[in-house]
């Protein structure tokens, strides 16, 4: 029995120790699939391969956002303002001249008012939407390569059934990530956040 129990917390330290990015199967089976999840044809709530995600294309709109360093406005765009809940830094391309006065600095995020570092990663383009990005946990696999690289925090806001569990904004708490991406839209721009949207 000890020896269960140690192999346990040792199973629970190590995967703490790494987190990486899933793909998340969130529809919930109604009981017409239940054979077809039995076949193995269709899982949902868990854990898929990456061979099993298939991509749809998909027109979203791009937000352009101000964040805050030392109170001169920094243009971010993003199609995913739902989740600045769990942004950790702000990035730009360290080739990009516009931002290296930034070096050093800490950004505020919009509508939570925390503060992060600005960082430099190869990963970011130049050339798409300001150069910047926010870095979120766990947006893309280059959100998650940046936050292992540099060694950032983690803030899980979305849960297994794709809903927001993030306390610290009310009015998206609970909401599926669709639904809180249109409130937070709404407090953007009712707080003159948003300059541009474009798709």
């Amino acid at each position: 029995m000890i020896g269960i129990l140690c192999i346990i917390q040792w199973m629970k330290i190590t995967l703490e120790k790494f987190n990486y990015l899933l793909y998340w199967c969130l529809k919930k089976a109604s009981f017409t699939e239940v054979n077809i999840l039995f076949i193995g044809v269709h899982r949902c709530e868990t854990a898929i391969a990456e061979a099993e995600v298939e991509y749809n294309e998909e027109t979203r709109e791009f937000y352009y956002i101000k964040f805050k360093v030392d109170n001169e406005d920094l243009i971010i765009a993003t199609t995913r303002p739902e989740l600045l809940g769990s942004c950790v830094a702000v990035a730009a391309n360290p080739n990009d001249e516009r931002y290296l006065k930034y070096s050093g600095k800490f950004v505020e995020v919009p509508i939570y008012g925390n503060k992060v570092p600005f960082i430099y990663s190869n990963e970011v383009d130049l050339n798409f939407g300001t150069g910047v990005m926010m870095i979120c946990t766990f947006g893309d696999k280059r959100d998650v390569k940046i936050q292992a690289k540099y060694d950032l925090p983690i803030k899980v806001i979305l849960d297994e059934k794709g809903r927001i569990k993030d306390d610290r904004l009310a009015i998206i708490k609970d909401l599926k990530a669709q639904d809180a991406r249109r409130k937070i839209v709404e407090e953007l721009r009712k707080l003159n956040l948003i300059i541009k949207e474009e798709k």
